[in-house]
């Protein structure tokens, strides 16, 4: 994948539609709410808290990873889903090496013996989901 930049932020114009306006943070709660990817990402990042817990009590680098992998899946997205033109590609392309991340460290808790194949499942199951939709944001 190939990550354009530049573009730039939805503009809200006139008065009482400023960046930390009601206005605006409502049409922020709203869009985000109907963002699919966005809220499959963070069922995700639900499900893989109790491994990156276990994880951590066994090697606290490799939960921090995850944990901040995970994270920059759903802020990618959020921040993403806001931009214009080429800018939102670029974070969706995040959000994608991101997931990368993710599958990664969950395959390596495997290796480790950090945890059992059965424990992360279901967080694997949500990070195929996550990336499927993605891939069709940035194809």
């Amino acid at each position: 994948l190939g990550c354009a930049s530049g573009g730039g932020r939805l503009r809200f114009g006139g008065r009482g539609e400023g960046v930390g306006s009601p206005q605006r943070r409502r049409i922020l709660v709203n869009n985000l709410s109907r963002f699919q990817a966005y809220r499959v990402a963070v069922e995700m990042v639900a499900a893989l808290r109790p491994v990156v817990e276990r994880v951590e009590r066994r090697d606290r680098s490799m939960g921090d990873q995850m944990r901040r992998a995970a994270n920059s899946v759903v802020l990618n997205l959020a921040e993403g889903n806001f931009k214009v033109g080429k800018g939102k590609r670029k974070f969706f392309c995040d959000a994608a090496a991101s997931a990368a991340e993710v599958e990664a460290t969950l395959e390596l808790t495997k290796v480790w013996d950090y945890a059992k194949p059965e424990e992360t499942a279901d967080t694997l199951e949500l990070l195929d989901r996550v990336q499927a939709m993605i891939y069709r944001l940035t194809h």
